[in-house]
């Protein structure tokens, strides 16, 4: 049978559109505040939101005779007719925000204006007006909303945990502070204070604050108008670079939005500069005429449509691009007035620090003690064990104090003892090695290396050609190294220079949350205020001590959708990386140690990823490739 739901029925359902979690209110709540000419946010949150939060303005309040009225359903100030859309310059237009909290929540108001003496109190619980009252207060404006969903228990459980509802309502409360200049905000969760920025600070100045001085310190300015569409803001230069898009930000007239197509533009121009896998910071602001926008698209007013949208596409590229070449130039001019010349970040993050080479030692010949290539390392043409020589020769391109300053004085003065024990056991142990290896079910000969990346043996016994691949080989070997290391307790350095660190406020507060974690992966952290932070000791993977990179990719993991799995994921691609940089010439002895090794490891004949590692040709398939 056909009827007519009650309004309460569909009040509630309606709300669903607009609040979906904590995050929705704060945004529509922080838009009314911004629409009402606040220059003094603050919100307060508990529980990720969904136990308490409260947005408090210096705004220009709501009049008493109309308070009522603003938590009705389409109740608005901001419009009269629906072409109001095509010129609108407020944050919010619907008229649905308030009637919508009020449905699926508790909810008080406390609200004045300047001209009124005294402020008026209203509060409502499960969408019924419950109290109302007058109450001595400054201007403005004042929300609290509790127990979010209590009458809706169904719409509770598709809440995320109390962290990924407050690094929700943390992503929108940067956004209003990075669009808001003129606007200081604080941002208080669960009793901490996450940020407090000034509205007298330049932009930045917020951005200092939010992100930290490693930031602003490799930030290009991006400005440039042409046709349609302006363009303003900062972008971050080829030496800085974030695991995740979580520092990406894109205004339209003042607004948050989330467009791919202007990301995948800006990211783009980065491809050759900066290293796989990881994604530019920016923070931008396009205007332009709101006939040129269509924002009354989605219920949170994030995607919207653009008029020129080709036009502002290839303004974007172009404007980056110049912008990049730009800043590289000012970076050349500097780099003469230097006494050495700095290498190429790019080129160094991909041997991830100089302790790969300090770590390349592998088992050799006997009389051959002086040159011991690694089969790990990153490089093994020119290196040599003068630790004195490298680590001056590093010096001198002040790679240390920029790219390494994880290294530890204490690692450079034990490697050496650790390079000579190894030798020795390495040495013991392969006098023996060729018998074991005969041994073995298959009776090989070394026939050499092709390519650069494969090994040849003849296996007498079966009449095959064995064919290794070296970096599948190694990918194999790491990835199980490595997961042995997860697996057991994680061996810890404790290091003689603390690392120092400045972090952005969301870092710091990222890293609070979860301290515990990071001290069972073996570190040491301690708390020097104003987002500084000093490690102490770190732990060891593959048998070298962990750097910042790792630390902060580490970090920025857990922004995002994080698990403990996660972590498990950024050491298989730390293997899939350490492991292209195989040995390029490999000997006898060399190659013998390698399958020995593989022999051990829990697949000796594909990767992780499936990847072959060992494969075989006999006679009659090697006689077909021949016809």
């Amino acid at each position: 049978m056909i009827k007519v739901l009650s309004e309460d029925t569909i009040q509630k359902i309606a709300a669903g559109e607009v609040v979906e979690r904590p995050a929705s209110i704060i945004k529509e709540l922080v838009e009314n505040s911004i629409d009402a000419k606040a220059d003094e946010i603050t919100v307060h949150i508990k529980n990720g939101g969904k136990s308490y939060l409260k947005v408090t303005d210096n705004g220009s309040g709501i009049p008493k005779d109309q308070v009522e009225m603003a938590f009705l359903r389409h109740a608005t100030s901001k419009i009269s007719d629906f072409d109001d859309l095509y010129k609108i310059y407020t944050m919010g237009f619907r008229g649905e925000a308030l009637a919508s909290i009020v449905a699926v929540s508790k909810l008080n108001v406390f609200t004045k204006t300047r001209d009124e003496k005294t402020g008026l109190q209203l509060s409502y619980d499960n969408n019924k007006l419950i109290e109302k009252k007058n109450t001595g207060m400054n201007d403005g404006t004042i929300i609290e909303v509790s127990d979010l969903f209590k009458y809706i228990p169904v719409r509770q459980k598709f809440l995320g945990s109390d962290m990924t509802e407050s690094n929700k309502i943390t992503a929108m409360m940067y956004s209003f502070a990075i669009a808001n200049t003129g606007i200081s905000f604080s941002y208080i969760k669960d009793d901490k204070v996450v940020f407090n920025t000034n509205k007298n600070s330049s932009l930045k100045d917020n951005l200092t604050v939010l992100f930290g001085n490693d930031y602003t310190k490799n930030i290009i300015q991006i400005n440039n108008d042409i046709g349609e569409y302006k363009v303003s803001g900062y972008a971050s230069n080829n030496r800085y670079y974030k695991g995740n898009r979580s520092m990406q930000y894109i205004f339209v007239n003042g607004r948050y939005i989330d467009n791919t197509d202007l990301v995948t533009v800006i990211e783009s121009q980065y491809h050759s500069i900066i290293p796989n896998g990881r994604f530019p910071a920016f923070q931008l602001f396009i205007e332009t005429d709101p006939k040129n926008i269509d924002i009354n698209i989605s219920p949170n007013k994030q995607k919207i449509k653009f008029s020129f949208q080709d036009e502002l596409l290839e303004m974007l590229k172009n404007t980056i691009i110049n912008a990049l070449i730009e800043s590289q130039k000012i970076k050349e001019i500097e780099g003469k007035k230097e006494k050495s010349i700095k290498p190429n970040f790019y080129e160094l993050n991909k041997t991830d620090s100089y302790q790969d080479l300090l770590d390349s030692y592998k088992p050799v010949q006997k009389g051959n003690l002086d040159n011991i290539p690694n089969l790990f390392s990153t490089n093994n043409d020119d290196i040599e064990f003068d630790m004195i020589d490298l680590d001056e020769d590093i010096l001198d391109n002040d790679l240390e104090a920029k790219y390494t300053d994880n290294i530890s004085d204490q690692i450079n003065t034990t490697l050496q003892d650790n390079i000579l024990e190894d030798k020795e056991k390495y040495i013991e142990s392969e006098i023996d090695l060729a018998q074991s290896f005969i041994d073995d079910e298959f009776s090989f000969i070394f026939i050499g290396q092709i390519f650069k990346k494969y090994v040849l043996f003849n296996d007498t016994k079966k009449n095959q050609i064995i064919i290794m691949n070296l970096q599948a080989a190694n990918e194999r070997l790491i990835y199980d190294k490595l997961s042995s290391s997860l697996s057991e307790k994680i061996p810890v350095s404790d290091l003689l220079q603390p690392i120092i660190i400045d972090l952005s406020t969301k870092d710091s507060q990222t890293l609070s949350d979860n301290m515990s974690l990071f001290e069972s992966l073996g570190y040491s952290i301690d708390n020097f205020g104003n987002n500084t932070i000093a490690i102490r000791s770190v732990p060891y993977l593959l048998e070298q001590p962990t750097n910042k990179d790792f630390f902060l990719e580490l970090l920025d993991s857990m922004k995002v959708h994080f698990t403990r799995d996660k972590i498990n994921e950024i050491f298989v691609k730390r293997a899939n990386a350490m492991s292209s940089s195989y040995i390029k010439n490999i000997d006898q002895t060399q190659a013998i140690f390698l399958y020995q090794e593989l022999k051990k490891s829990s697949n000796m004949f594909a990767t992780q990823y499936g990847k072959k590692i060992i494969y075989s040709l006999d006679e009659s398939e090697f006689e077909r490739l021949l016809k």
